[in-house]
């Protein structure tokens, strides 16, 4: 038998390593779809199908990119059976993520080498149209599925609570985004009854304390800001468009509205967790090692979490009602703030339309109302027709693309 685990143990290792790196080069079509493609492949086989279930419910409600603290929970779990629960995790965590970092690299060290181009400029203009109206778009599902709904809660208006967290976040963000995390957890423990379970105070200790950080040089900003992002990314991966913005664009002024909005368009169409976006940041700012120290940064704290309390706790978080008050006031408050990122985002993305070079008012209108157009349209094919988020941004580019070259 002693002779047989170290085969077993390599054995389960590759395993992980090869599945999830497929998984990374084919993860399109955002984090649910990446996540029922995990339920297929591997509910039944590395983990049984009441476990998968459990666990993703209580995933769901923890701040974090859902599909990436899935791929490390099953692949802890299925580790842990021969007694390699962690080097199977961080294995899982490489493979995923290393299809999409790699892009992300290329994709910001070379930007220098295309941006220029004059049929880039029209194509950038459409990617970022669509990726707006994916903001938008992600909007509406968010705030149906924010509810206490089955709850003995202590508002007599859910609705109305959730429109004041709203309105919270929005407001914060449009004129003060540094303070935008104070006011997730501020909302959070708003929302919820005063507690001291152990559990509550293990997973908000750590972005609360990240708030208050101060950064000495570019590499330390990079990573700690991007720490404090992935502490606190409630709902959905965009969640970091407010917290990166007011940090990267507003407070340093590192990038513009605009190359922001570029990072985010990237972090669309590459496979793998919508978070890279952060690579591509880094990797403008400071090249390959801040690329790294970014992505290092954003995935940390997920991880620590699926690695450490959570495959014990999980059961408990998801009937926990403490944590679901907090993640209804802290994802209230996300909604906000991503309603008030969508509108900063929405004047560059306009007057880079109107600057492209061969627009004038002797050019015809509907070509000029195209561009405009790509970014609602994007908002309906995604919300209402349920298309690949992916497939809509890089067909809003090649659509751009196409005008202007028929300019």
């Amino acid at each position: 038998m002693d002779t047989q685990t170290p085969v077993s143990k390599k054995m389960i290792l590759r395993e992980v390593g090869t599945y999830f790196f497929r998984l990374g080069c084919t993860g399109f079509g955002g984090p649910l779809a990446t996540v029922a493609q995990m339920e297929r492949d591997l509910s039944g086989r590395w983990i049984s199908q009441t476990e998968f279930a459990q666990a993703f419910a209580a995933i769901k409600t923890l701040p974090g990119p859902v599909a990436f603290q899935t791929a490390i929970f099953v692949a802890h779990q299925h580790g842990k059976k021969v007694g390699v629960a962690f080097p199977a995790a961080l294995i899982a965590a490489f493979a995923f993520l290393l299809p999409a970092t790699l892009m992300m690299l290329m994709l910001g060290l070379s930007r220098s080498t295309w941006v220029d181009w004059v049929w880039t400029k029209s194509l950038l203009v459409g990617l970022q149209a669509s990726a707006l109206g994916l903001i938008a778009a992600s909007l509406i599902p968010l705030a149906q599925n924010t509810s206490l709904n089955g709850e003995n809660h202590k508002f007599s208006n859910i609705k109305l609570a959730k429109w004041i967290f709203g309105f919270f976040g929005f407001a914060i963000t449009l004129f003060r985004p540094s303070l935008e995390p104070v006011v997730i957890v501020a909302c959070g423990l708003l929302a919820m009854r005063p507690t001291q379970t152990r559990l509550f105070t293990m997973i908000v200790a750590v972005p609360t304390a990240l708030v208050g950080i101060s950064q000495l040089d570019i590499h330390s900003t990079l990573f700690f800001t991007c720490l404090k992002a992935g502490s606190l990314v409630f709902g959905s991966g965009l969640a970091i468009v407010p917290l990166l913005g007011g940090e990267f664009v507003d407070k340093l002024q590192w990038l513009t509205q605009s190359e922001f909005l570029e990072a985010i368009m990237f972090g669309q169409i590459t496979p793998g967790p919508v978070m890279v976006t952060s690579t591509y940041i880094g990797a403008r700012v400071a090249g390959i090692s801040g690329g790294l120290t970014a992505t290092l940064g954003i995935f940390l704290i997920p991880f620590i979490h699926m690695t450490t309390w959570f495959p014990k706790f999980w059961d408990k978080i998801s009937q926990s009602s403490q944590w679901k008050r907090f993640s209804f006031g802290a994802l209230s408050a996300v909604i906000g703030a991503l309603g008030a990122s969508a509108i900063k985002l929405l004047e560059p993305l306009f007057l880079a339309v109107l600057e492209l070079d061969g627009i004038s008012w002797s050019r015809p209108l509907i070509t000029v109302l195209l561009w405009l157009l790509i970014g609602p349209s994007a908002f309906v094919l995604i919300l209402k027709k349920k298309f690949p988020a992916w497939a809509v941004v890089l067909s809003g580019g090649f659509i751009a693309a196409l005008a202007f070259a028929s300019i």
